[in-house]
C-alpha cells in the first residue's frame, strides 16, 4: 500500500470518530443532498413534529389525529381528534402547519383518495402513519400541493398519482400493485424526494414502478425497493421531448424482476444513477407471456424488452447521463446505451451477466466513457456499434475479466474513432479476444495497444479478494494497482461542472477518497487499501 494510499485511507475513517453528528442516510456518491428550507431541510429523515402538551386529553388546533378502530372515533364535532377521541377518516384538505397522525385502518376507499397538502417552506404539512396503516383499493391515491411530508402508509392494490407537486417527500410507504394496476408513483413537479419505498407487482401492460412527468426536475429517489413490475423499475420520460425532465438523481435503490429493465431513459437531461443494486432482468418480448420469477403469476405486455439492467435512450437522446458505481448483475445485460449525447459509466461492478457488461449502440451520437468498471463473467465485456456511422467510445482503467467471448467489440467507423488505454484483462492466463473491425486473439499488453489505438493495456490477474461470493474488492497483489492513468481527476472535474453543486466523484466503490494526484489510482472499481492474504485464483468462466 502506497503512501498516499495511507493518508487516503486515514482521511476517510477518522471523521468516522470524530464527527458525532450522525446522519440516518449518506448521499450515494455524486448525488447532491435536498435542501427545502429552514424546517424541513434535507428532508429524507427530518421527523415530525413534537405531539402537542395537550394529548392526549386534549383537541390541539391544526394537529389531527386519525384512528377508525377506536371505539369512540367520530367525525361528529371533532375536527381534530386526539389519543381519548381520535378522528375515523383522513381529511382531504390540509392547511399549512398541519400535522397528521393516523393510526388503525384499512381504510376503505370506494374510488379515489385524494389530498391536498398546502404547506409552506417554514409551516410545511407532516402526514404519517404509525404501524404503517392500510389504504386498501382506492384506485388511486391523488397528492398534490408544496412542503409537506407524507410517511409510512401501505397502499395496497392502488398506486400514488400527482398532478403537481413541489418540495414534497413521499417516504417509508409500501405501494403494492396487482395484475391490471398501472404505474406505481407517477410523479410531477420539482424539489420532490421518494425515499425508501417499496413499490411491486404494478403488473399491468406497461407498467412502471416510478415514472416521471414532462418537465419534472430536482427530483430525487433515494433507497427504495422497486421490483416485480410489468415495465421498468423506473422510466421516464417517452415522448416528452419539449420539456423532458432533468436534474434527476436516482441513488441507493434496489431494483429488481420487473419485467423490462430497472431503469430506463428515455428523453431527459442531468441524470445520476450511483450506488443502485440492479439485477434480475431479462428479455420479454410483445405478445409473448413472461412469467414472474416470485411466482406471482404472467403476465402478456404490449412492449418489450432486452433485458439490461439500465437502459438509456431507447426512446429518444438523453444528455449529459452519468452511471456511477452500480452493483449490476445476473440479468441478460448489464449497461446498454443505445442513444446518448455525454455519456458516461464510470466505476460500476457488473458481474455475471449473459450477452454484455456495457453495451454502446447507435451511431452518430455520443461522445460516450467507460472507466473504471470491472466487469466479470459475461459474454462479452464491452461492445460498441456494428452499424455504419459514427460513435466516440472512450475506455479506459476498467478491468474486464472471466469474459468467454470479446473483451471489448468495436466494429465499423466507431474503431477509427474510439481509444482503449490502461484496462486490465484476464481470462485465467489465456489470450484475451478482441475484435477492433478485425477478430484477433492476443496475449499481451503491447499487443492490444497496437490495436485498439490506446496505451497501457496490461493482461494479469486483478487479484480479487473472492470472485465466487461476488466480492471483487482488489488485493495489494492486484495487477491493475497503482496502474490507472489520472483519467478520474478530468472526469471529476468534467462532473463538477455539468452539475455545479461541488459533489466529488473522486471516489472507489466502496466511497473510499481517490488520491487527488491521479498517479496512484488502481484499475477498476475499488482501491486496494486491504493486505488480507493472497488472491485466490479466479474460477473458470461460467455460461
Amino acid at each position: 500500500m502506497t503512501g498516499n494510499k495511507v493518508l487516503a485511507l486515514l482521511t476517510a475513517v477518522l471523521p468516522m470518530f470524530l464527527n458525532t453528528a450522525v446522519h440516518a442516510y449518506d448521499m450515494p456518491i455524486g448525488i447532491p443532498a435536498p435542501d427545502f428550507g429552514p424546517v424541513l431541510g434535507n428532508p429524507v429523515d427530518v421527523p415530525p413534529p413534537p405531539r402537542p402538551p395537550v394529548w392526549p386529553g386534549g383537541e390541539a388546533p391544526g394537529y389531527y389525529y386519525i384512528d377508525n378502530t377506536a371505539a369512540n372515533a367520530t367525525d361528529n364535532a371533532n375536527d381534530y381528534g386526539y389519543p381519548n377521541r381520535p378522528r375515523k377518516s383522513i381529511p382531504n384538505t390540509l392547511a399549512a402547519g398541519s400535522v397528521v397522525e393516523v393510526r388503525g385502518g384499512p381504510y376503505q376507499f370506494a374510488r379515489a383518495a385524494y389530498f391536498t397538502l398546502q404547506g409552506t417552506a417554514t409551516r410545511p404539512v407532516f402526514v404519517y402513519g404509525v404501524n404503517h396503516p392500510v389504504l386498501d383499493n382506492p384506485e388511486k391515491a391523488e397528492i398534490n400541493g408544496a412542503y409537506f411530508v407524507f410517511d409510512g402508509f401501505f397502499l395496497r392494490n392502488s398506486r400514488i398519482y400527482s398532478q403537481g407537486m413541489t418540495h414534497a417527500i413521499i417516504r417509508n410507504t409500501e405501494i403494492q400493485g396487482n395484475a391490471s394496476t398501472p404505474n406505481g408513483l407517477k410523479v410531477a413537479g420539482s424539489n420532490i424526494v421518494l425515499y425508501n419505498n417499496d413499490i411491486h407487482h404494478h403488473q399491468g401492460d406497461d407498467s412502471h414502478g416510478v415514472t416521471l412527468a414532462e418537465g419534472s426536475h430536482d427530483i430525487w429517489i433515494l433507497g427504495n425497493r422497486l421490483h416485480h413490475n410489468g415495465g421498468d423499475g423506473i422510466q421516464f420520460c417517452h415522448k416528452c421531448s419539449t420539456s423532458p425532465p432533468h436534474h434527476v438523481f436516482i441513488g441507493g435503490n434496489a431494483l429488481y424482476s420487473n419485467r423490462e429493465n430497472g431503469v430506463d431513459l428515455k428523453y431527459c437531461h442531468h441524470v445520476i444513477i450511483s450506488g443502485n443494486d440492479v439485477y434480475n432482468h431479462w428479455p420479454s418480448f410483445p405478445g409473448i407471456p413472461f412469467c414472474y420469477d416470485d411466482g406471482s403469476g404472467c403476465t402478456t405486455g404490449s412492449s418489450g424488452s432486452d433485458g439490461a439492467s439500465i437502459m438509456v435512450g431507447s426512446d429518444g437522446m438523453p444528455t449529459n447521463i452519468w452511471i456511477l458505481f452500480n452493483d449490476i448483475h445476473n440479468s441478460n445485460k448489464g449497461i446498454h446505451i443505445r442513444e446518448t449525447y455525454n455519456g458516461f459509466a464510470l466505476g460500476n461492478v457488473i458481474h455475471d451477466v449473459y450477452a454484455v457488461g456495457i453495451a454502446f449502440e447507435t451511431t452518430g451520437e455520443g461522445p460516450v466513457t467507460a472507466a473504471f468498471n470491472t466487469i466479470h463473467n459475461t459474454d462479452r465485456g464491452i461492445t460498441g456499434p456494428w452499424e455504419p456511422g459514427t460513435l466516440s467510445i472512450t475506455m479506459e482503467d476498467n478491468i474486464l475479466s472471466g469474459i468467454s467471448d470479446d473483451s471489448i467489440n468495436i466494429q465499423g467507423i466507431a474503431a477509427g474513432l474510439s481509444t482503449a488505454s490502461n484496462n486490465l484483462f484476464y481470462n485465467g492466463g489465456g489470450s484475451i479476444s478482441i475484435r477492433w473491425d478485425t477478430h484477433v486473439a492476443l496475449s499481451s499488453g503491447p499487443a492490444i495497444d497496437g490495436l485498439v489505438r490506446g496505451n497501457g493495456n496490461l493482461i494479469g490477474n486483478p487479484g480479487y479478494r473472492n470472485p465466487a461470493a461476488g466480492d471483487f474488492h482488489v488485493l495489494d497483489s492486484g495487477a491493475g494497482v497503482d496502474q490507472a492513468n489520472s483519467r478520474l481527476i478530468a472526469l471529476n472535474d468534467r462532473f463538477r461542472l455539468i452539475f455545479g453543486n461541488g459533489v466529488s466523484i473522486l471516489r472507489d466503490f466502496d466511497d473510499v477518497s481517490r488520491s487527488s494526484s491521479g498517479t496512484d489510482h488502481d484499475i477498476g472499481a475499488y482501491e486496494s487499501y486491504s493486505t488480507m492474504g493472497t488472491a485466490p485464483p479466479l474460477p473458470p468462466t461460467l455460461k
